[in-house]
């Protein structure tokens, strides 16, 4: 599936490709909630994030702060899988938790994984996957 279908699909939007191939999405706050958009005219990019991809599932991710001036960017890379987390679980405090996260994964990237979280607060990472990692009998992980 590409990602364009995938985040389409998840997130009820109609975002069409340009004419040089490229899905473009926002990801920013209203409201006080992280929500997924398409890019329009009217939208501003001020503290969001701009998600472009293909239908050859090449990501770009670039951060802009509040005055539009682009502050990071990963460019290029081949997505080979990605998942939505929605889950809502109580931790050992007993305190309950919402998750709602964009996953990544590239054969590129190592045991490791894009996170963008879609809570409150917009919140990027990239995480060790410490899952693909071997264990001990402990259950401690064995680094290479």
């Amino acid at each position: 599936m590409t990602i364009s279908k995938f985040l389409n699909d998840k997130f009820n939007l109609d975002v069409i490709c340009d004419e040089e191939g490229v899905y473009s999405y926002i990801i920013h706050t209203i409201d006080n909630k992280v929500k997924l958009d398409k890019v329009s005219s009217n939208i501003s990019f001020s503290k969001s994030v701009l998600l472009e991809c293909d239908d050859d599932n090449f990501i770009s991710l670039k951060y802009f702060d509040d005055e539009e001036y682009q502050i990071f960017s990963l460019d290029g890379t081949k997505i080979s899988e990605m998942e939505y987390l929605d889950d809502e679980y109580e931790d050992v405090n007993g305190d309950v938790n919402i998750e709602k996260s964009l996953i990544f994964y590239s054969k590129t990237w190592d045991r490791r994984y894009l996170r963008i979280d879609l809570q409150e607060k917009l919140s990027i990472s990239f995480e060790v996957d410490y899952d693909k990692y071997d264990t001990d009998e402990d259950g401690v992980i064995v680094w290479e």
